[in-house]
């Protein structure tokens, strides 16, 4: 839900503040790949939860997700 809401946040940014339609583009551009990212490291992060035995080798897409 926080990053949903996060998402809702940086969307009304990019609506309000002004900016020249190159800079909009590219600010919707981040915001949703900001969003893709976060949740992908959250699913992530959920898959390393419920793993019986993680291991190293478990967090190489986490760490790909979060640098």
């Amino acid at each position: 839900m926080l990053i949903d809401m996060d998402y809702g946040w940086m969307r009304a940014e990019e609506v309000t503040v002004e900016l020249s339609p190159a800079d909009r583009e590219t600010a919707v551009e981040l915001t949703d790949r900001i969003t893709v990212a976060r949740d992908r490291a959250w699913f992530a992060e959920e898959l390393l939860w419920r793993a019986e035995d993680p291991g190293a080798g478990d967090l190489a897409p986490l760490r790909g997700l979060k640098p």
